[in-house]
């Protein structure tokens, strides 16, 4: 990102772009091919649990090696942890929002439109009379990245993808499911993060809903293997 000259990356809580954090801070839930420490497994869990957990592992190794896509929905305070979680399995972890920023910023580097003028129209939101001039750039910025998704081999995890639904881009994700089943590229399975209350019975990311085909597509992380239950040691 410093390559790329982002001084202003997307936060989803306050829907702008903001000034970087200072050096340490923890606000990302993940970057590209990022490695992160896993908590220690649960002592003292019950066989319910255990299974819970289990079930859960299984279907996400499933995933990884039959593909597809798969939106895994968790509690906004506990996201990051379970990307940290998720990075234990053979997967590639990928900022969203950070890598959409990054490519906007490099389709604005002649200037063609300003960066100036993507973070200007952008606040002013849809009513804005440039709107749809900007998010024409935002779809070029999708397709690039989209070509980089399919070039990635293996399972890819989405996390931070707040801008697809800000840019009213969740349609993307039916295109993804394309790439995915399009075997002659180099990606298997796509998995994106997002958080959304325990109510819904649809995965729902900022308010609107992820177009997912089937309850396969979709699962809620289960507290139990966030616990690492399914990994407890008996004493």
């Amino acid at each position: 990102m410093a390559a790329a000259g982002l001084d202003l990356l997307w936060d989803a809580a306050q829907a702008a772009y903001l000034a970087p954090p200072p050096a340490g801070s923890t606000g990302s839930s993940g970057s590209l091919l990022t490695r992160h420490t896993t908590s220690a497994p649960a002592p003292n869990v019950t066989p319910v649990e255990i299974d819970v957990a289990a079930d859960f592992e299984d279907r996400l190794r499933r995933s990884i090696d039959s593909g597809g896509i798969l939106v895994l929905v968790s509690r906004q305070r506990v996201l990051e942890r379970c990307a940290d979680e998720l990075a234990r399995l053979p997967i590639t972890i990928v900022d969203l929002d950070e890598w959409l920023v990054a490519e906007l910023r490099r389709l604005t580097d002649a200037g063609r439109p300003s960066w100036d003028l993507v973070v200007e129209v952008d606040a002013a939101g849809p009513a804005s009379a440039r709107w749809r001039n900007l998010t024409s750039v935002v779809d070029r910025a999708l397709d690039s990245l989209t070509a980089s998704l399919a070039a990635t081999p293996g399972t890819v995890l989405l996390t931070r993808c707040g801008l697809l639904a800000h840019y009213k881009r969740l349609d993307m994700v039916a295109r993804w499911r394309d790439v995915v089943h399009d075997r002659s590229t180099a990606l298997d399975a796509l998995w994106l993060l997002v958080a959304a209350p325990g109510t819904t019975d649809v995965p729902i990311l900022d308010g609107e809903a992820v177009p997912v085909i089937t309850r396969n597509e979709w699962a809620r992380i289960p507290d139990d293997w966030l616990r690492n239950s399914h990994r407890a040691v008996k004493g």
